[in-house]
């Protein structure tokens, strides 16, 4: 949706201008301003007191946008991918703090993360800048932006695509390692 009668439209870079633009929108009215969301991880990316002693999983439940979404299997399926990303931290010697996204329509992990290991922090609240920008490795199951939040702290990342969605353009393979949890442990 487009406000016709804006004086200005505020946009996050190039391709979002390009939008507006093929919608006839006034190349004089359009001000690209970045994403605001994200100036707090910028500014913590370049703390000094930076730990990198944990890998920190982000979650991004199946919640029903696509029709398969809502099966059992689906989700037995992901709750699946979740424990063995869990058991092959563990076996790598390495802490591992979850993430769960705090959407409301998300599944809450808990008790299948701690059937793993009931020591494994969870936080499902809280802001995810301060634990991303501590962590050594990102490991995030299903698309989300929190991805981009760890590419501005330079943290590695690893996508684990529990499902495959004709999303649009998603290549950040220059960036990101994409596997599945059949590799994960390899």
């Amino acid at each position: 949706i487009y406000g016709l009668k804006s004086d200005k439209y505020f946009v996050w870079g190039e391709l979002s201008k390009l939008q507006y633009l093929n919608h006839g929108f006034s190349d004089k009215k359009i001000i690209i301003t970045g994403s605001t969301a994200h100036d707090a991880v910028f500014q913590q990316a370049n703390s000094s007191q930076i730990q990198n002693d944990y890998i920190l999983l982000g979650t991004n439940s199946p919640v029903g946008l696509f029709a398969d979404e809502i099966s059992t299997s689906i989700r037995q399926e992901y709750e699946d991918s979740i424990k063995t990303i869990c058991r092959e931290v563990i076996k790598s010697n390495k802490k591992l703090i979850v993430k769960l996204h705090p959407a409301i329509d998300q599944m809450d992990l808990t008790s299948i993360i701690h059937e793993v290991d009931p020591s494994i922090p969870i936080f499902r609240r809280g802001e995810l800048t301060k634990l991303m920008v501590n962590c050594e490795l990102y490991v995030n199951v299903g698309i989300s932006t929190s991805i981009l939040d760890a590419l501005i702290t330079n943290k590695p990342v690893i996508y684990v695509e529990t499902r495959r969605h004709d999303l649009g353009k998603f290549d950040v393979s220059d960036y990101v390692l994409n596997t599945n949890t059949e590799n994960f442990g390899d």
